[in-house]
């Protein structure tokens, strides 16, 4: 479904209403306390709910950038403004809001949506 340009914020979220988006959360990466106390690297407890249609990976340059890990990669399509370039890379996806599954390997900000690229862990 091609969205006319003057559509705006209305014909992006339709376009993503149109392709199933569903209700993911984002987990900010991190410094998290371990139950010993210690610091570690990880994943917040707080989930940021985001709307965003996720499928599997198919474009030719993705295959020849990522090569052998596409498979376990997927795209993410978004018009949140919780998501950002330079902000977000390296956070996590959860489906249900607890167990992060994604790990953001890149976001670039197109004119009708964000595209971001996941990588299951």
């Amino acid at each position: 479904m091609a969205i006319p340009p003057d559509w705006g914020f209305a014909g992006n979220l339709a376009l993503l209403q149109n392709e199933s988006a569903s209700e993911v959360f984002l987990h900010e990466r991190g410094h998290v306390q371990d139950d010993e106390g210690n610091f570690i690297s990880g994943y917040s407890d707080e989930a940021i709910p985001v709307q965003m249609t996720i499928s599997a990976m198919n474009e030719n340059t993705d295959v020849q950038t990522y090569g052998d890990k596409v498979m376990n990669m997927k795209v993410g399509k978004t018009i949140s403004n919780s998501i950002n370039e330079f902000a977000n890379e390296n956070d996590g996806i959860s489906l249900d809001g607890e167990n992060v599954v994604y790990r953001i390997v890149s976001i670039r900000t197109l004119r009708t949506h964000k595209r971001v690229i996941l990588e299951r862990k």
